[in-house]
Order: structure tokens, then C-alpha cells, then sequence
């Protein structure tokens, strides 16, 4: 079985404009209560199924998002 790779998650990574992706989202927005939830689910589950090889693949957390 080969190691699993996925394309970097990154909700700070810095782009051209803004400067920042969640820069934008003020800090009471609803989108915030949902970010937080889908980083506290427990994908294990999800991620034992992928058998890895290829490209890196999509983190399963940019299915929730």
C-alpha cells in the first residue's frame, strides 16, 4: 500500500489579492462556525479508504468546505 499525499490545506496561505484568504471574512461571520466544525471531524475513516498513488489528491476537508 502506498503512503497517502494530499495537496496542501492551507486556510492562512497567502495569495496576490488579499493577502490573505480568510482576511476577508470578518471574524463573526457563520463561514468561521463551519470552518471550525469541519476541522474538528474525525476523517480517519475517510482516509484509510484512499490507496494513494498518482498526484497528491484534494484533502477530504475541501469536500466540506
Amino acid at each position: 500500500m502506498q503512503k497517502v499525499q494530499f495537496k496542501q490545506y492551507n486556510e492562512g496561505e497567502v495569495l496576490l489579492f488579499p493577502d490573505r484568504l480568510d482576511s476577508t471574512i470578518s471574524e463573526n461571520h457563520l463561514v468561521r462556525i463551519i470552518n471550525h466544525t469541519v476541522n474538528q471531524l474525525d476523517l480517519t475513516f475517510l482516509i484509510s479508504t484512499y490507496s494513494g498513488g498518482g498526484t497528491t489528491a484534494y484533502h477530504p476537508r475541501f469536500m466540506y468546505i
